[in-house]
């Protein structure tokens, strides 16, 4: 009885505090990115999305987000009683959640700097490697950004300073840097350009995408039975 009030408690903490914050976070980085491109339409014309390469930014923060997940908030709440099953249960509903949220966020910040650009007489335009070719292909775009996120919070998860670092980091670098360039959107500080988006097709860029949940799944779920037991007191 007493899991299962603690599973509930975990899951409304996260839904009710995180997710809002999460949520929230967007919503301010998506204006300040709006106010730097009214910015740089100051002194010349914007010809790109911003928004779009505002990702850039955002995916390190949903990395950093992860390992937050599990490297402090997860100890918290087994050294208050809560299993680790059940962390492990509700943690995999918030990231769910959390994921679409952003993604819905961003999806929208698509659609409301297009009007923005349209009253400023600027083009609207997304860059070719992406798996959507439109900043108005709302379905794609959606899919496209929760899979992202999901698969980068996934990513860190998993993390630790310890002896498993050999075996985590080029996990994780296969999660993110195959996600990425599934969805044509691998651009990191280590190669610094864009590489070309291979066409997998769809159904092949979804099944990366699992493949990569599942993974970071089992060696968070690894790292997850290995935190120790802590009492209260303790």
């Amino acid at each position: 009885m007493s899991n299962r009030r603690g599973g509930w408690a975990t899951k409304r903490i996260l839904l009710t505090d995180h997710l809002p914050f999460v949520t929230l976070a967007g919503v301010v980085f998506f204006v300040l990115a709006m106010v730097l491109a009214l910015g740089i339409g100051v002194f010349r014309t914007v010809e790109v999305s911003v928004w779009d390469q505002a990702f850039s930014v955002i995916r390190w923060c949903v990395l950093g987000y992860g390992w937050y997940l599990t490297g402090r908030l997860l100890p918290t709440y087994v050294a208050h009683g809560l299993t680790r099953r059940a962390f492990s249960a509700e943690g995999g509903i918030y990231l769910v959640v959390a994921s679409a949220a952003l993604a819905l966020v961003t999806t929208l910040g698509y659609l409301v700097e297009g009007v923005l650009f349209r009253s400023m007489g600027w083009r609207h335009i997304v860059d070719e490697e992406r798996l959507f070719g439109a900043p108005d292909q709302v379905l794609a775009i959606l899919a496209t950004y929760w899979m992202l996120y999901a698969v980068w919070t996934l990513a860190a998860s998993f993390y630790r300073e310890d002896g498993t670092v050999p075996v985590t980091l080029p996990a994780a670098l296969v999660m993110v840097l195959g996600s990425s360039l599934a969805v044509g959107y691998l651009k990191v500080p280590v190669i610094g350009s864009y590489l070309e988006r291979a066409e997998l097709g769809a159904l092949v860029t979804v099944g990366i995408c699992a493949g990569s949940l599942l993974l970071g799944g089992g060696l968070t779920w690894s790292l997850v039975r290995s935190i120790p037991l802590r009492t209260k007191a303790g």
